[in-house]
């Protein structure tokens, strides 16, 4: 049977997408652009997890912030790297409506005021809810779901086989600290139907596919296959369609740019300029200069950048390795940021991001271990290993300072390794942060915190080419990270 396109998939229909590399039932629970309160990034095939993945808290510090609360942050993230890469990176980059800072005090944003993510939790309307006691307005009711306040079977999910209660991402505007969810046997009941945002519920993950994706017969969604290719015949010889050629007055010329004739006028026809790929250094000029980036990640037409210069030699990174509101994160997010230009800040993706905190040594999970020295490979070996204090809310920030978690994913890749026997040897830190395989006397600040102490934060050794950790309130050198839209600037790959 031929594979169908997503788009052609029934409101209710049953799709399958990998989770940590087992296939996991999503919902298809509607088509297209739900309403006029939602972006156009919004118009795709909308997915829900049929059961509830897990329970989860949705925010430890009881403040019921969607956009900084650990759910967001845990769902664009972890959960997010669990999918199959070619499934992750198609998974639609959208603005869904929300309650900006917490319910009792906050507004309703929607169209492109809404909030940047991947995966996200349905709200109290999408899920049919409109009109109950102390639900914002953030969402349409989706074509899945009935419009009823009361018990709704559609509503009921499970947990191991037990239906259980599950998340929304609305706030209950009652107060700073309740958040929506939906009862066990698929109802709300304003009496009892909101918790503490720091109490554990379920979860069930939502996202946005492109709907020119397929569904094999299995039920299984794959990609689009690539574009057939096509051929074109220049003196008997039949060529490959890539850059094209095309015969003028007898003579074969390759199609570079591209050229057309009008009214007997022949006119250069741009063709649209290549997208780098991860690892890949850009020129870029956000500031006045000319600089280079490197690429850490590609989403589409977006990219995720660090600059390949410091932007300081000497800032502190506060008094303690609180990251939020600190030295560090002031001067990217708000001083460097506020020296780029227009065009630039226009094509600025904010991100919202966390910090991580590690123990020098295997005290936590998971561990990674590598070597480090002045000299490849490096002679002396070392392991870091996760804290239990992880993933600490931040928000949504223009430029960062990135983490060790995020040296870990891009290092992940073979292809831009040039020790392959391990991601933290130190020829390969070298290269992705100074594009050489030698070692250099830069020190530069992480976001990360210190697991062990308070008042360590973790940083780039460039000298020993290795990941290590300093006092807060020392100086060293800073670069900055920001996700860019390359459809909306000038950019050169070197």
């Amino acid at each position: 049977m031929a594979n169908a396109q997503l788009s052609s998939k029934a409101v209710g229909s049953i799709v399958k997408l990998k989770v940590g590399g087992t296939a996991k039932e999503f919902i298809v629970v509607h088509q297209g652009k739900p309403s006029s309160i939602y972006d156009e990034s919004c118009n795709g095939t909308w997915l829900l997890m049929k059961d509830i993945y897990e329970n989860r808290v949705w925010q430890s510090g009881d403040i019921n912030k969607y956009e900084s609360s650990d759910i967001h942050a845990y769902l664009n993230s972890t959960f997010l790297n669990l999918f199959d890469s070619n499934i992750k990176d198609a998974i639609k980059q959208v603005k869904i409506p929300y309650r900006k800072n917490g319910g009792s005090d906050g507004t309703d944003q929607s169209g492109a005021n809404g909030l940047p993510c991947k995966v996200f939790l349905l709200s109290g309307p999408e899920a049919g809810l409109a009109g109950a006691s102390y639900i914002p307005n953030d969402g349409t009711k989706l074509d899945y779901f009935n419009a009823n306040t009361g018990v709704d079977s559609k509503r009921i999910a499970y947990l191991s086989g037990t239906a259980t209660a599950w998340w929304l991402r609305s706030p209950s505007t009652y107060s700073a600290n309740y958040v929506l969810v939906v009862n066990s046997d698929g109802g709300y009941n304003d009496d009892y139907n909101d918790d503490y945002a720091s109490n554990s519920s379920g979860i069930r993950p939502a996202l946005m596919l492109p709907q020119d994706m397929e569904v094999d017969s299995s039920g299984n969604v794959t990609p689009p296959p690539p574009p057939a290719t096509h051929k074109t015949l220049v003196n008997g010889t039949a060529y490959e369609v890539k850059g094209g050629k095309c015969m003028v007055n007898g003579t074969v010329y390759n199609i570079l740019k591209g050229r057309t004739l009008i009214d007997g006028t022949g006119y250069d026809v741009a063709l649209p300029t290549p997208m780098p790929k991860k690892g890949d250094l850009i020129q870029m000029n956000l500031d006045g200069t000319s600089r280079q980036y490197r690429v850490l990640r590609m989403d589409g037409s977006i990219a995720e950048v660090l600059t390949m210069w410091n932007l300081s030699t000497s800032i502190k990174f506060n008094s303690t390795n609180t990251y939020s509101g600190s030295i560090l994160d002031k001067y990217l997010n708000t001083t460097w940021y506020n020296t780029l230009s227009s065009d630039a800040k226009a094509a600025i993706v904010p991100k919202n991001i966390t910090q991580d905190s590690w123990h020098r040594g295997t005290t936590g999970s998971p561990q990674y271990s590598g070597t480090y020295g002045n000299t490849a490979p490096g002679s002396t070996s070392y392991t870091i290993s996760k804290g239990s204090d992880n993933y600490r809310a931040i928000g949504s920030r223009y430029v960062y300072a990135i983490s060790i978690q995020e040296i870990l994913d891009y290092l992940s890749d073979n292809s831009v390794l040039v020790d392959t026997s391990g991601m933290l040897r130190n020829q390969n830190i070298w290269k992705m942060f100074w594009n050489q395989t030698t070692d250099i006397s830069e020190f530069l600040w992480l976001r990360s915190a210190s697991a062990d102490d308070y008042i360590l934060a973790w940083y780039v050794n460039g000298y020993f080419g290795y990941p290590g950790d300093d006092r807060a309130f020392n100086e060293n050198a800073v670069r900055g990270a920001l996700q860019i839209d390359l459809s909306k600037i000038d950019f050169t790959i070197t």
